[in-house]
């Protein structure tokens, strides 16, 4: 019987093929990212089944558009809180 390997946020995120930290986090926070499979004192930990189960639900070719579409959420995301902060400023 194996043990399954558990990944930290880094580990995780790297594997996932986030290029950027801050998208990482952001993907996370939208529940665009899978869950972690078990929270530890010193952080999350997903497992490699989790990990690959959730890259494989992507289709090789709709792997970069997938991306995009992460990516520019969190660009949304980001100009609204600009957008806020702008009218609170007011």
């Amino acid at each position: 019987m194996t043990v399954p390997r558990l990944l930290p946020e880094i580990e995780a995120a790297a594997l996932a093929g986030f290029r950027r930290w801050r998208d990482f986090q952001r993907a996370r926070r939208l529940g665009l990212f899978p869950r972690p499979d078990v929270e530890l004192p010193d952080g999350p930990r997903w497992s490699e089944t989790c990990l690959k189960a959730w890259i494989d639900g992507r289709n090789p070719d709709a792997a970069s558009s997938r991306e995009e579409a992460i990516v520019g959420r969190i660009e949304r995301e980001a100009a609204k809180a600009l957008q806020r902060q702008g009218a609170a400023g007011r």
